[in-house]
């Protein structure tokens, strides 16, 4: 195979890939750029290599492959068969679906971001009725300490007149 080309990389797959070990990372990677990308090609989103080879072009025993490989099964990254292994989602990687995948992605942050401007009203509006029944409760407040001045003083007067 061929190793000439390039890949398309998404900045969201940091924030994807952020459980991976650093084994599962460098094989998604490795499997990604090995995957057979001619899409007139009978193995078209393959990878055909032996765990052999792939373990000798990473420097990797076989055993510990099996285990890699078998945790990224898990974790739904890739699937497998008898000689071959398939990258899941690979397509959005190949630079023509890239700006079609990035417009994408783009439109749900734009829908995530307006849905939290409509949330934001609501929240000021639920802020703005507690400090009006704070300022509710210290009118009260200040209304009742008011009321008990205006009666000592009442009381003090009286006194004063009974006094003379």
């Amino acid at each position: 195979m061929k190793k000439a080309g390039f890949l398309a990389m998404h900045r969201e797959d940091i924030e994807l890939d952020r459980h991976l070990s650093d084994s599962e990372m460098r094989l998604k990677y490795f499997l990604l750029m090995m995957t057979d990308w001619g899409i007139s090609h009978k193995n078209y989103g393959l990878v055909k290599m032996s765990y052999e080879e792939i373990g000798g072009e990473i420097g990797w025993k076989k055993s510990k492959l099996c285990g890699v490989v078998n945790s990224l099964v898990k974790k739904g990254y890739i699937q497998k068969a008898r000689r071959e292994i398939k990258v899941i989602n690979f397509e959005k990687y190949l630079w023509k679906n890239a700006k079609q995948h990035h417009k994408k992605v783009r439109e749900i942050e734009q829908r995530v971001r307006d849905s939290e401007q409509i949330v934001q009203p609501n929240e000021l509006n639920v802020q703005n009725n507690e400090q009006k029944d704070t300022v509710q409760t210290s009118n009260y407040l200040s209304k009742e300490t008011i009321n008990k001045n205006k009666e000592n003083l009442i009381k003090k007067m009286d006194m004063s007149n009974l006094l003379k």
